[in-house]
């Protein structure tokens, strides 16, 4: 399982979002910066020969944990935005669920 740490505690509104899960993932620099292309990058971790939009590797089967670093504080201090975080997740997941061996997110607050 591979792991990465996202730290929340960075995050002020949807553009510090953005750039934090930018920097933590490696997005590529066209990235949109917004939850369509969020959801893409995050989409591609495990598809074989998916090349750019990411720098983590998720072995095919394996999970990817997202380590939630201040994920409390975000849900307090901006709801729209963990709701959005929650949402996409979870729209990535279910387009995961009909396609053998693909990654799951799996979220971990801390």
């Amino acid at each position: 399982m591979v792991s990465v740490e996202i730290d929340l505690t960075r995050v002020k509104d949807m553009d510090s979002f953005h750039a934090e899960f930018a920097r933590a993932m490696g997005f590529p620099a066209f990235y949109g910066s917004n939850m369509n292309a969020w959801e893409d990058c995050m989409s591609d971790l495990s598809k074989p020969g998916a090349v750019g939009m990411t720098k983590i590797e998720v072995p095919r089967g394996e999970d990817l944990v997202l380590v939630l670093k201040g994920a409390a504080g975000l849900r307090e201090r901006h709801p729209a935005v963990f709701a959005s975080l929650l949402n996409s997740t979870a729209h990535v997941n279910r387009g995961k669920m009909t396609i053998p061996g693909s990654s799951r997110l799996l979220l971990l607050p801390v």
